[in-house]
């Protein structure tokens, strides 16, 4: 619907988005379709998406998108990059999508994802998910690595995380990642192939753990409930 090439400095606010399609399916199904919401360059100066209501693609909610294949230093020295903040994405496959090991530093605050396959997505380094809300999901957030340079080490922090099929979903992280102060409450949490994955101080009820990890991972300093009852 709105592709931003690499340019930057640009601002979208205050605005409704609907991808025609708003059928639940999307929760445990696959991607129906190529559409996508909105697609911006992550190195490209102060872009900010803010205060909008996405809804209804069979793809992309919001595609964050680089040229950049390995190391990103030379952009992030230089660039302010995408900021998301107080956006509500529904029954989208992917309400936030951050292309693999590619687009780095991109800050989401405030939003939420409610009735996607996946919420929020991140195959990048040094996310910042802040105050986010992810529920009534297939997998709340997905964060994924492998074998490209520059993923993980970022951070989920201040959520709430309910009632969504997988809470969260950690795979192939060498450099880990951070969750900190969230609210978790049914689900399967999965920790796969990861090396450094840290769940703290957080409260919640959680069906099931699976875990198979290459190295050390933390799950400490929490309160885990035996039941998710009025949440």
């Amino acid at each position: 619907m709105f592709d931003g090439g690499q340019n930057g400095g640009i601002t979208l606010r205050n605005l409704e988005l609907y991808g025609t399609n708003d059928s639940n399916s999307f929760i445990t199904g696959t991607g129906s379709d190529t559409r996508t919401g909105i697609k911006l360059f992550s190195y490209a100066s102060n872009s900010k998406l803010q205060n909008l209501y996405i809804h209804g693609f069979g793809q992309l909610g919001v595609h964050i998108t680089s040229t950049n294949t390995s190391t990103s230093t030379v952009f992030v020295l230089t660039s302010n990059n995408v900021s998301i903040s107080h956006c509500d994405f529904r029954r989208n496959f992917y309400g936030i999508y951050i292309e693999p090991a590619s687009a780095e530093y991109i800050k989401v605050s405030d939003c939420r994802a409610w009735e996607c396959s996946i919420g929020f997505y991140s195959g990048s380094a040094s996310t910042l998910f802040t105050g986010c809300e992810s529920f009534l999901n297939d997998i709340g957030f997905s964060v994924e690595g492998g074998a490209a340079a520059n993923t993980g080490h970022g951070v989920i922090t201040g959520g709430i995380i309910n009632h969504n099929n997988k809470p969260l979903s950690f795979t192939r992280l060498n450099t880990g990642f951070l969750v900190s102060g969230c609210q978790i409450w049914q689900g399967t949490n999965v920790i796969d192939g990861c090396t450094g994955v840290v769940i703290e101080d957080c409260e919640g009820s959680i069906t099931r753990w699976n875990s198979t990890t290459n190295g050390e991972c933390w799950v400490r300093n929490n309160v885990w409930f035996t039941t998710y009852g009025n949440t």
